[in-house]
């Protein structure tokens, strides 16, 4: 049976939120990772996935065909937190959710961790595979393969830093990555998060949807079939409908490459349904969702969250929030997180196993124990301008 730790947040933002867009600001873009066990120099950007899931290094990004660009917002020893972004943006969604994490866990005295947030190809600084590197190609244009081959090249970034496992955490596209991690690496899996995303596939017009924003995109050279990400819609969020959040969502959406939107486009519509994986999932878990968010609204979140019925799953449902929960309370995600790597550490420090541990079903206000959280940290001058 499943357990499930029920969190709610009431709480409203009454003033306008911050979005730093440069990464300085929270983290740094580093083209290099220093390994937990000998401090040895790792070149991030230059793992790269060949189709048949070897791995080499290159300095030379042209011919890697999935090199990943790495953010490292701090390095740590303890096992890391890997942050998979959403489309069609890049790391950047992450920035102020990553400085939160890292103030909420350090005043929690948790181990000090890795804190990672890598550009999928074609994202920001992420090079753009060829579609010879690309895997099968469908008829119709979508490409079969590219999740598996994204997902293996994630999952050497890890291991070539020297580390053994992560608590992987997906949001929206980010958390297709994540469940076919499960598929392909659950033995890379210390914990996971999986936020406003779902398991399945498209159906057929959604996926004839996405491949048409892909030939649109690659044939007029334009990033417009994607700007409504940025335009506020009927029954949005406050925080989404702000000037603020459109301002910062158009300009990380215009940083992107019409050939890197057109390349997601066609990596996700080509996709396989994940579901089966939800049960396999034996690591401590946690689902957020917003409360407004169409594509994957809280029943749906619910529902994949009661699907996964071999671990402990805490389910945080947020009001006033809509797909990209991480930008719009970044705060109360970060409280997720870090209660989720609070549980992955416990189990290490005790020497017990860390493995479907719980199956009671408990409820938490999200209010108080945020209030509580709140209290116990302190407010720096970022964390109080997207807490009010």
């Amino acid at each position: 049976m499943t357990g499930m730790t029920e969190q709610y947040s009431t709480e409203q933002h009454s003033r306008e939120h911050e979005y730093p867009h440069v990464a300085g600001a929270a983290g740094e873009e580093n083209e290099t990772s220093v390994a937990p066990d000998a401090g040895a120099a790792v070149a991030v950007n230059a793992v790269n996935i060949a189709a048949s899931g070897t791995t080499h290094n290159t300095d030379d990004r042209h011919h890697a065909p999935f090199a990943l660009h790495n953010t490292i917002y701090r390095d740590g020893t303890a096992t890391p937190m890997i942050l998979v972004h959403a489309f069609p943006v890049d790391h950047h969604m992450w920035d102020a959710c990553a400085a939160q994490i890292i103030t909420r866990a350090d005043a929690r005295g948790l181990d000090a961790f890795a804190l990672w947030a890598p550009d999928m190809p074609g994202a920001g600084e992420g090079p753009i595979p060829a579609v010879q590197d690309s895997g099968h190609v469908a008829a119709d244009g979508a490409y079969t393969d590219a999740l598996d081959l994204m997902t293996d090249a994630y999952a050497s970034l890890l291991k070539h830093a020297g580390y053994q496992r992560a608590v992987w955490v997906g949001l929206s596209m980010g958390g297709y990555v994540v469940m076919d991690m499960q598929r392909r690496h659950p033995e890379l899996i210390a914990g996971l998060a999986m936020c406003d995303t779902k398991a399945s596939a498209d159906g057929t017009a959604a996926r004839a949807n996405r491949l048409r924003i892909a030939d649109e995109c690659e044939r007029d050279h334009t990033i417009e079939p994607v700007m409504h990400f940025a335009e506020p819609q009927d029954g949005d969020s406050s925080i989404k409908r702000s000037d603020a959040f459109i301002k910062q969502m158009t300009a990380w959406i215009q940083a992107q490459s019409p050939e890197g939107i057109a390349w997601r486009q066609r990596m996700a519509a080509g996709r396989p349904d994940l579901n089966d994986q939800l049960a396999a999932v034996q690591t401590p878990t946690a689902v957020i969702s917003g409360e407004c968010d169409p594509s994957s609204p809280p029943e749906q979140m619910r529902a994949l969250a009661e699907a996964m019925t071999g671990t402990e799953v805490s389910f945080t449902q947020i009001p006033d929030c809509g797909h990209f929960s991480a930008v719009e309370h970044p705060d109360i995600v970060a409280d997720a997180l870090v209660d989720l790597m609070a549980r992955v550490q416990r189990p290490e420090r005790s020497g017990q196993a860390g493995h479907g541990e719980h199956s009671e079903i408990s409820e938490y206000n999200e209010t108080n124990r945020h209030s509580e959280t709140s209290e116990r940290n302190g407010h720096d001058a970022r964390i109080e301008d997207n807490q009010q």
